[in-house]
């Protein structure tokens, strides 16, 4: 699909814009925007896009604005991936979720590649509540390189960046200005939280996150951390304490 618009569509359960299943999905210079998943389920949702175990490429200025999963559980305002993802010179803004993932949620156990993308202004509710901009469930390979994470929302833990299991790096990027506002003690991750699996954080920076309760501002773990080159890690800030 080339230069289109897909805008203010719904579907009961998933794909409010657009549903993939066992294909290939290319979508170049495409907007889409308000549109809405309702499905309660925490597999339910992918508000702009949903892909139930093919390939989906986006690339050359995509933009996925206002899309959301309004079921009590739905996740991925923005996408919700269950198969391979990549992504290349794409915007996801104002994306919302219930659940996880306001602009992407990877459930897949396969591969979500971002690459010169701008992640802004997406958000989660309490249902838990986790990954403002991106939430990994699914022990996927995730690459993320030269992205810009930003006034991202989670009610609870990861306003920026959620992974939970598998491996991930992420290389050239800023996390600016996300917020966690999770009240418990486990909770937090103003830019990142890593909850299990391996995080290796490469030359980038992270700069005015804020934890609303917990300790560590920008990561919670008890995975696997490796940053060779964070640079200029700047006015994060904790309710209680600073630190990173």
């Amino acid at each position: 699909m080339k230069a289109s618009n897909v805008d203010r569509n719904s579907a009961g359960s998933e794909g409010g814009g657009l549903w993939n299943n066992s294909g290939t999905m290319t979508l170049n210079n495409v907007s889409l925007t308000e549109n809405v998943a309702l499905g309660a389920g925490a597999e339910n949702g992918g508000g702009g896009i949903y892909n139930n175990g093919g390939t989906l490429v986006l690339q050359d200025n995509v933009r996925l604005v206002d899309n959301s999963a309004t079921g009590a559980s739905g996740s991925g305002g923005g996408i919700f991936n269950d198969g391979v993802a990549t992504i290349n010179g794409s915007f996801f803004t104002n994306n919302t979720a219930n659940r996880a993932g306001g602009a992407i949620e990877d459930a897949s156990g396969q591969s979500l590649s971002v690459t010169n993308s701008f992640i802004t202004s997406n958000s989660v509710g309490s249902s838990p509540g986790n990954g403002g901009g991106i939430h990994i469930t699914g022990g996927a390979t995730v690459t993320i390189d030269r992205t810009d994470f930003s006034q991202n929302i989670a009610a609870s833990e990861g306003g920026g960046f959620w992974h939970g299991s598998g491996a991930a790096t992420v290389m050239n990027s800023m996390f600016s200005d996300n917020v966690a506002s999770g009240a418990d003690a486990n909770q937090g991750g103003g830019g990142i939280y890593v909850l299990s699996g391996d995080l290796r954080l490469m030359n980038s920076r992270l700069v005015n996150n804020i934890a609303k309760c917990y300790v560590t501002v920008v990561l919670r773990f008890p995975g696997r951390f490796e940053h060779p080159g964070i640079k200029r890690n700047t006015n994060n800030a904790a309710t209680f304490k600073n630190g990173v």
